[in-house]
């Protein structure tokens, strides 16, 4: 009876080991500036904004955002404003002439995909109790994980904010991958003024000023 606990339990552990493998856990990475360049002091009486865009490949959006998004049907875009000016410029995900994906459902979409190898615990557990043990430490892993994820995500997109003066700001946006167009437009808003600034895009090369 005892042979064949001890040979169940270690047949469990090594099912969990297993299961386990594709645990996933979350590295935060930082976001650097895509801008060629950086553009020069001038005279503080002129404006001098640049944005540049640039779609993440799968290997980059892995490393800088944890996941292979691209594969999963969403294009995250690293955009880089460069505010090399005295003024403050208001932008927002709505400013972006690209339908988006929020942050927070991308995050609900890749934690969706955890569930079979939660449920396979379960089943296992169910079963024959020892699964039970790494099921637990794999669920509570993977909640951590994916929190750590929702709150990187957040603080990376694109949201409604501020762009200082003299300043370089980087965000991500989530585009879904059927939707993205090769050219698009950006808006940025003089934030004392409230004139528009309207930059086209594309995803590999720098803007062009359309209109002040």
């Amino acid at each position: 009876m005892k042979k064949s606990f001890f040979y169940y339990a270690s047949l469990s552990i090594i099912a969990g080991l297993c299961l386990s493998w594709g645990s996933y856990h979350h590295y935060i990475r930082d976001l650097t500036s895509i801008a060629p360049n950086m553009i020069s002091a001038f005279d503080p009486q002129h404006k001098n904004v640049e944005v540049h865009v640039r779609a993440l490949s799968a290997e980059t959006s892995k490393y800088l955002l944890g996941h292979n998004l691209p594969n999963k049907g969403i294009q995250p875009l690293h955009i880089t404003i460069e505010n090399n000016s005295a003024y403050e410029y208001q932008i927002s995900p709505d400013y972006l002439d690209l339908e988006q994906i929020r942050p927070n459902q991308v995050a609900k979409k890749l934690q969706k995909s955890a569930l079979p190898r939660s449920i396979a615990f379960k089943i296992m557990g169910f079963f024959f109790w020892p699964f039970m043990i790494p099921g637990t430490i794999d669920t509570i892993h993977t909640m951590h994980s994916y929190k750590s994820l929702k709150r990187d995500y957040a603080a990376k997109s694109l949201q409604d904010e501020l762009v200082p003066m003299y300043s370089i700001v980087n965000r991500v946006v989530f585009i879904p991958k059927e939707n993205l167009r090769d050219s698009f437009t950006i808006t940025l808003i003089e934030a004392k003024k409230q004139t528009r600034e309207v930059f086209s895009l594309s995803n590999e090369e720098s803007p062009s000023e359309e209109a002040t």
